[in-house]
């Protein structure tokens, strides 16, 4: 091999290995930048978490057992999944405790009567009761659904590293309250694409609007 050859291959040599370097550099910043993306994605999706835990702890609709009942997480072909609990309705169990006994009559211990309560009485009482308690429990079931709706129009579009076709979806998994004739629990699931909420974010369709595109099925 000439000084000239040497030099040429050399010189190929060089131009190979800093096109290497390049592209390994390309991958490497590509994997950097996946990897920030995933982070901050999980980041936002821990914030979200917290704003519907919130958004159960303030409703005057529902009773959950403690805050952090709310879990999220992100499925690649989906979106964003968050996941809750509650129990719908605040009214106590009232008619759930023993209907206390009548006041004693007669002179002394020795001889104590007690009147049993007047049971049919009582019945017309607790159904009278039961049926004002599922109709205000309807009432808060749309009020609650109605705050989630809004917790995903006003924050789900923080969600900025989500693709325009992928979901913002909220599932609640509802105590029904047997006690109450319900039938062992109900679900609520909400949602509704990226893209809509960025174009209300953007002022291109109104409030009304975005909450029309939201998806409501219930069981």
């Amino acid at each position: 091999m000439t000084h000239s050859e040497a030099h040429v291959a050399n010189w190929k040599i060089l131009v190979v290995a800093a096109l290497m370097v390049g592209v390994l550099g390309l991958v490497a910043v590509s994997a950097t930048a996946a990897d920030d993306t995933a982070s901050r994605l999980d980041r936002k999706v821990k914030v979200m978490e917290r704003v519907l835990d919130e958004v159960l702890i303030q409703s005057p609709n529902v009773v959950v057992s403690a805050r952090g009942v709310t879990r999220g997480l992100v499925l690649e072909e989906y979106g964003a999944l968050f996941t809750l609990e509650a129990s719908v309705g605040t009214d106590m169990f009232v008619f759930a405790m023993p209907e206390p006994p009548a006041a004693p009559i007669g002179g002394g211990d020795e001889d104590r009567i007690i009147i049993a309560p007047d049971r049919p009485h009582r019945v017309g009482r607790e159904d009278e009761w039961l049926e004002k308690s599922n109709e205000k429990r309807a009432e808060q079931y749309a009020a609650f659904k109605a705050e989630l709706v809004d917790a995903i129009v006003d924050y789900g579009v923080t969600l900025t590293e989500l693709r325009d076709d992928q979901w913002l979806a909220v599932f609640a998994f509802l105590d029904s309250r047997p006690l109450l004739g319900g039938d062992g629990g109900g679900r609520l699931a909400l949602k509704v694409k990226m893209r809509d909420l960025r174009q209300h974010s953007a002022g291109a369709l109104s409030r009304d609007a975005v909450k029309g595109r939201v998806i409501v099925e219930e069981r």
